[in-house]
């Protein structure tokens, strides 16, 4: 029995060749110097899937570490909320969104102890608080200070301060 070519293959290796170099033209100088060497549209799309897999891996590791480290710091309330909703976004984005509770917790860890009595009325509340609940607790926490300092820049308050929820 004789091996007789498929009349198929020739046309399919030609469109193929075509999509190849359509899809090669179209990457970033940095992921092409990576995939350069792919004869066919399957490697390189192999080759693209794993490359963006394990660079996505490695953003969740780092946004993972960003939002269990970021802290307040001089950062406004408003500026940190807003950091850290971003964070809890793009951990979404990337698939691995942040559950209310973990939010919570990671955002209490990230104040300081001039907010001790915002953390402490969180912690007596025998229900679950929701982030944006949570932030609103900061906001008030924050006007009533506010509104009870004495005006002088940079001056703290007096963290014998308590919050009701």
């Amino acid at each position: 029995m004789a091996t007789v070519p498929n009349p198929l293959y020739a046309p399919w290796l030609q469109k193929d060749q075509q999509v190849l170099s359509h899809l090669l033209n179209s990457l970033s100088k940095e992921i092409l110097a990576q995939v350069i060497s792919k004869e066919n549209t399957y490697d390189l799309w192999t080759a693209i899937t794993t490359i963006f897999a394990s660079q996505s891996q490695s953003r969740i590791t780092n946004l993972r570490i960003a939002i269990t480290t970021t802290k307040k710091g001089t950062m406004s309330s408003s500026a940190f909320i807003a950091k850290m909703k971003n964070l809890g976004d793009e951990l979404a984005a990337a698939g691995r969104p942040v559950s209310d509770p973990e939010m919570v917790d990671y955002v209490l860890a990230g104040l300081d102890r001039d907010y001790d009595p915002v953390v402490a009325a969180i912690g007596a509340v025998k229900t679950t608080i929701t982030v944006d609940e949570l932030f609103a607790q900061i906001s008030a926490f924050d006007q009533r200070v506010e509104m009870l300092g004495d005006g002088t820049e940079g001056a703290g308050f007096n963290s014998s301060a308590n919050l009701a929820y």
